[in-house]
């Protein structure tokens, strides 16, 4: 039991020193990660509060909702690619609008993303400086979304 105890030590240490990394992260890129699912997600979480760069574009097997909690667990959040993912008006956008430093959003080929959503978005992100919302479905004439 003492090797056993020395394993799960060595385990625990490898755990914390990976957990403090990811803590330490300022920029995640997992841009086309086929393999990547909600499960793997649903861990980082926890450990992305100081992300201010996130890439996720075509992560395609992730799901609005954890894409939804996850914005939210990262506050200082200024530049997020959310391609090509399927997110909708009431999950991620939903999420996003609490962000209010995001300067920079690609949701670029998100067709459940709807006018209303990125109308929402343009008004309650004040620092958004620039977005590609081609894809989505919306009128790109709309008033509300020169400003952008």
């Amino acid at each position: 039991t003492s090797t056993q105890e020395g394993v799960n030590a060595s385990s625990t240490a490898r755990s914390s020193a990976a957990a403090s990394a990811f803590r330490r992260l300022r920029s995640l890129s997992l841009c086309s990660c086929s393999s990547i699912r909600d499960r793997h997600i649903s861990v980082l979480t926890n450990y992305l509060a100081s992300l201010t760069a996130l890439r996720l574009s075509s992560c395609t097997q992730l799901s609005d909702q954890v894409l939804a909690r996850l914005v939210t667990a990262m506050p200082r959040l200024t530049s997020a690619d959310l391609s090509f993912l399927p997110i909708s008006d009431s999950g991620t956008i939903h999420a996003l609008r609490y962000l209010p430093r995001l300067t920079c959003l690609n949701l670029e080929g998100c067709p459940n993303c709807t006018e209303e959503g990125v109308s929402l978005l343009t008004r309650m992100l004040p620092a958004l400086k620039f977005a590609n919302f081609c894809g989505c479905n919306i009128e790109v004439e709309r008033g509300d979304l020169t400003r952008v």
